[in-house]
């Protein structure tokens, strides 16, 4: 039952429950450091975990046991990252590369910026950094510039392949010890695979020329499975304008596994027991395939429907957005994503009430085409507006909000009520609950991210100057052998009554526009 839930404030660096260790992480390497900001992503999205925005963040940082946002996520022009041994990230940018501590203390340049040879204000792309051994490679765009450091980036030289350019960053060479990378004659033609085995000095092309031009594609991305790769297995599976492609000849011959609509910008492998997990971040979302890519299906609960690049990376299953990092927890987030309007559409918008006075329970919606379905009494007799309304935002409509989760129960077995929240440590657990629990039983199950509202301010405990608290009532339910409500309010007044019909304030919610 939803009273089980305790409340509280959100765990920056949470353990998650990962993968089994022993698996390498694929493809950046031990300890690592991602940046939102190499794609281009809209502004300074936020970090999300549980499925729910906890905080702004460029650079997300990623270990074994988890992710963090680093002291220096908000300083401009970073771009790709890369953990070192110590503790420390190599931050790489179009000027050069810095070294700095987690919590931005410590900043120390590089001779890679300060190397005049090196030909870096040229650069408007820096792929992230490739550790391959006791190596760190950088390759840089539009030309094929290779670098490479043997210090963890105190010192770098570099080699040039001019008349190719790459479409995304390099890869270790998962069959031996060179590099991969997307790439094509400068200016011409698809996409292809193509590799060195000295540094960047020089590359080959490793896909046969043929294959993917048949199919009309271009290679974006690439992914592997160590795993069948131990067996000797010579599968790469890879992201293309047409689909999901692979390879089962280590990347000379191609053929679509997968036709999709939208483009596919990424792929990877995760593992969920001895099962392999297939995945694609797409223009649309993300997809995944549990045998082999003979079946696919939605991905994206807890996500919206935006375009995704999906990792595997120390055991932790990441997708990022225009709205942000997410984790999904035990590889557990089949579903479909929740909308998002068009861009024109996204701002504030109108929440409405509804009690079912036989019933004693309230349910809001931001959905006017929903409201007026409960009007016509689509959702059964009896349900009518109380008058009280609030002003929120949409999905994306205010870059410093929170996601409202909406989890159902259902009129068998039950709960028949709704449960709204904006704190990641609530959705997160019923996420967590509706796994566990059999259909058949009582649980509550996800139905959308249906609007935004902000969170009270961490210094004062208070909603922030222009916003108003909303407040929370529960009706007691489990202790009272009744299906559980809330009552989510803007007026305190109201709480009284509910009170005294043996209900519970807790408090405030979130925060919404002021009056």
């Amino acid at each position: 039952e939803v009273c089980s839930i305790a409340s509280g404030s959100v765990n920056m660096n949470p353990n998650f429950v990962v993968s089994p260790a022993s698996i390498p992480p694929i493809p950046f390497g031990e300890g690592v450091s991602l940046s939102l900001g190499l794609h281009g992503y809209n502004g300074s999205p936020p970090i999300t975990a549980g499925n729910n925005p906890v905080s702004k963040a460029n650079t997300l940082i990623v270990g074994k046991q988890g992710a963090s946002v680093p002291g220096w996520n908000g300083s401009a022009g970073l771009s790709a990252s890369l953990a070192r041994t110590d503790g420390t990230v190599l931050v790489v940018d179009p000027y050069g590369a810095k070294v700095l501590q987690p919590d931005g203390v410590g900043l120390a340049e590089t001779s890679f910026s300060t190397s005049p040879d090196a030909d870096l204000f040229q650069m408007h792309l820096v792929m992230p950094p490739v550790r391959t051994g006791s190596l760190i490679h950088i390759v840089k765009a539009p030309d094929l510039v290779t670098f490479k450091t043997l210090d963890e980036g105190l010192n770098w030289t570099f080699k040039s392949a001019m008349g190719l350019e790459p479409y995304s960053w390099a890869f270790g060479d998962p069959f031996g010890n060179g590099l991969w990378v997307p790439a094509r004659a400068v200016g011409s033609g698809p996409f292809g695979l193509y590799g060195t085995q000295d540094d960047g000095a020089s590359w080959q092309r490793i896909d046969d020329g043929i294959s993917l031009a048949a199919l009309g594609a271009s290679l974006f991305h690439i992914a592997t499975d160590p795993r069948a790769i131990a067996l000797g297995g010579g599968t790469v599976y890879g992201a293309s304008d047409q689909g999901v492609v692979v390879s089962h000849d280590r990347g000379v011959s191609w053929t679509l596994l997968h036709a999709t609509a939208v483009a596919v910008n990424t792929v990877a492998v995760a593992y969920e027991g001895a099962v392999t997990l297939l995945l694609a971040g797409t223009a649309a979302g993300v997809i995944a395939s549990r045998d082999g890519g003979l079946s696919w299906s939605e991905f994206g609960r807890g996500l919206y429907a935006l375009a995704h690049r999906v990792y595997f990376v120390n055991g932790l299953l990441l997708t990022g957005s225009a709205a942000g990092w997410y984790l999904c927890d035990d590889l557990a987030c089949d579903g479909a994503h929740s909308a998002v309007p068009p861009a024109a559409q996204r701002g504030e918008v109108e929440v409405v009430e509804f009690q079912h006075a036989a019933l004693d329970h309230y349910f809001i919606t931001a959905d006017a085409a929903e409201a007026a379905a409960v009007d016509a009494g689509w959702a059964g007799p009896g349900w009518t507006r109380t008058g009280y309304t609030f002003t929120a935002w949409t999905p994306l409509g205010n870059p410093i909000a929170k996601d409202v989760c909406r989890f159902y129960g259902s009129f068998s077995p039950g709960p028949n009520s709704h449960f709204f929240s904006a704190s990641a440590l609530e959705c997160d657990q019923l996420h967590r609950l509706q796994k566990i629990t059999p259909a058949t039983e009582r649980r509550l199950n996800f139905e959308a991210l249906v609007f935004q509202a902000e969170a009270l301010d961490a210094a004062s405990g208070t909603c922030r100057t222009g916003t108003r608290p909303v407040y929370r009532a529960y009706n007691n339910g489990f202790a009272r052998g009744i299906d559980s409500s809330h009552r989510l309010v803007t007026k305190h007044s109201e709480i009284p009554s509910l009170v005294a019909r043996g209900w519970v304030d807790e408090g405030v919610a979130f925060c919404v526009k002021g009056e």
